[in-house]
This record gives structure tokens, C-alpha cells and sequence, in this order.
């Protein structure tokens, strides 16, 4: 499979983000009940997280950090008034959900996902030139029951009969050694050495896509703000609005290839691909993001991993 654009990456990544306090990524205002709404897929009503904000909160992270200005250029393009001189080296994907944390009536939480997601993630693996078979999808997929593994602690005995309850969300369900191999996958993508690390396996469940779609767009955090007036420190007239939130918890990757710097000095590239994949690894791998609104509120905040293709 081609990569992306047809462009031969030199270093391809991805990059996991691991949300640890809610995140709120608009798109400004909504038509609805809601109205500072989450960014949505047009087709699937699945919350993303456009790659712009993805590029802008790392490079505004990268500058914060001293990382060297040629570098940052590098990476990212220059900045505005000077941007027709070359693009950036870097390029990203969306970040993409992956795994929605929802309520268990057994064992408080469950992580849900579905073969759409699955499928995806290995779809924009290929594309960026990797040969990994990740994730290891190598068993079918239920079409109208949930699938968890064989040592779940989300499924609850009813009388004679074992139940999945997410939510008011009433399911029978299959066990599959599979979603235990697959559990195993995806624990790279969690904080090291975590108790979240430890917990995927018997926290994991395989939805059918529509019931994926019905906890993603039902199952999100509602939040209710106002403003006050500062004599009185009681409500401004109007001042009253809802937020959507992605929960804590909530698991998305971004797929990015890292290519030589486009700038170029006696000919060649200042920096070559895996210099600025090194840059990346160094100041990214294991490391905290704040990514989206409400930075002041302790929004947004999310660990983030590398994982090299």
C-alpha cells in the first residue's frame, strides 16, 4: 500500500494520547442542545481531534520548551509571514479514537471499541509504510455481540445468565482468548508500568460499530458553566452555556511520518529524519500535553507515548 500523498516517509510514528483530565476540542458552537460541541466525523458522529490543533499545541509545546529554534523550523515550517520559504518536515494524521471509557455496572468501567476503529488503526499503520501486522486482528468479529476476553471483570451474573451492562446498556456477549492478545497490543499505548496498563485486559470489550457510535455520542461529559458577576458573585444575566468533554481515560493515536528537513545547506538537508524523529522522541515519549480549551481549568491534559513503525 502506497504511504500518504504517495510520499516516501523516512521515519514513521505513532503517537498516542492518552487523555488523563477531560478534553474539550470544539469547533466554536453548535446547533443543538449543546453548545461548545466536541469535533465530530461528518459520516460517523465519532469525536476527533483535528490534526491542525494536534501541530499547533506541539509546536506551541516544543518553543515552550527550549527546544532549538532550528529544529522546531525544522519539524514545523517557519512561521506564518515566512512560510512560502519551505513546509515543515513533519506530518500528521487526525488523532483518531481508539478506546472510549464508558460505565460497568461490573467493574466500574469498561474500555470499548469496535472493528471500525480496529480496522482503521491498521489501515493508517499500512499506509504509512509499515510491514507490522498491528494490531493483530487475527480472529472475526461478532456482529451483533460484544466480545471480551476470557478473564473480564465487566460482565456481571443475573440469576442463571452472565450479562454486559454499560451504562442502562443491557448485552450478552461472547468471551474470545483473542481480545486478551489484543488487550496485550494495545498496553504499549498506556502509561508504563500503570495501573491502566494492567487493567486493559480485563477492561476491554469489542462493540459492534453501531453500538460503539450510540456510547460515543451519548456517553461523553456534559458540562454546565456560568459566568459571575464580580460585585455580587452571582450569575450575569445570559451567561450560561454547556461543554462537551472526551472523558478521562479516553485513548486516540495520531499517525505521523518525520521526513528530511526541507531546508537545505551545501545542498543538503539541515537535518535528516531520524535526527528530528530523535527531537520528537526526546521531548515527547512519556511525556504530558495539555491539548484543546480550558487549559486554566486543567483541561485537555494527556500523556502521550511514540511508538516507531
Amino acid at each position: 500500500m502506497l504511504p500518504l500523498h504517495g510520499i516516501m516517509p523516512k521515519k514513521g510514528f505513532i503517537l498516542w494520547l492518552f487523555t488523563e483530565t477531560p478534553l474539550h476540542a470544539g469547533v466554536g458552537s453548535g446547533l443543538g442542545d449543546i453548545d461548545l460541541p466536541l469535533q465530530r466525523e461528518r459520516t460517523t458522529g465519532l469525536p476527533y481531534i483535528q490534526a491542525s490543533g494536534i501541530k499547533g499545541a506541539l509546536r506551541a509545546f516544543f518553543t515552550q520548551q527550549g527546544v532549538d529554534s532550528q529544529k522546531v523550523k525544522a519539524l514545523f515550517g517557519p512561521e506564518t509571514d515566512e512560510a512560502h520559504e519551505h513546509a515543515g518536515a513533519l506530518a500528521l494524521s487526525d488523532a483518531r479514537l481508539l478506546l472510549f471509557p464508558v460505565r460497568s455496572l461490573a467493574g466500574v468501567w469498561a474500555w470499548v471499541t469496535s472493528p471500525l476503529l480496529l480496522e482503521r488503526l491498521r489501515r493508517d499503520v499500512r499506509r504509512f509504510g509499515s510491514t507490522q501486522n498491528f494490531p493483530n486482528l487475527n480472529f472475526s468479529f461478532s456482529v451483533d455481540k460484544p466480545q471480551v476476553g476470557e478473564n473480564t471483570e465487566i460482565t456481571l451474573k443475573i440469576g442463571p445468565q452472565e450479562r454486559l451492562i454499560l451504562e442502562d446498556m443491557v448485552y450478552e456477549f461472547e468471551r474470545k482468548s483473542e481480545v486478551g492478545g489484543l488487550a496485550a497490543d494495545l498496553e504499549k499505548a498506556l502509561p508504563e508500568g500503570s495501573y491502566w496498563q494492567s487493567a486493559l485486559n480485563n477492561h476491554l470489550a469489542i462493540l459492534p460499530n453501531e453500538e460503539l457510535q450510540f456510547f460515543a455520542e451519548n456517553a461523553t461529559e456534559i458540562i454546565t458553566r456560568v459566568r459571575l458577576k464580580q460585585e455580587t458573585k452571582t450569575v450575569q444575566e445570559g451567561a450560561l452555556w454547556t461543554e462537551e468533554l472526551l472523558p478521562s481515560e479516553t485513548l486516540l493515536y495520531v499517525v505521523g511520518v518525520v521526513e528530511d528537513s526541507h531546508e537545505r545547506e551545501h545542498g543538503k538537508p539541515l537535518f535528516e529524519a531520524q535526527t528530528l524523529y530523535t527531537t520528537l522522541e526526546t521531548h515527547l515519549h512519556q511525556k504530558c500535553l495539555q491539548i484543546g480549551g480550558d487549559s486554566t481549568l486543567g483541561r485537555g491534559w494527556c500523556y502521550l507515548k511514540l511508538q516507531e513503525l
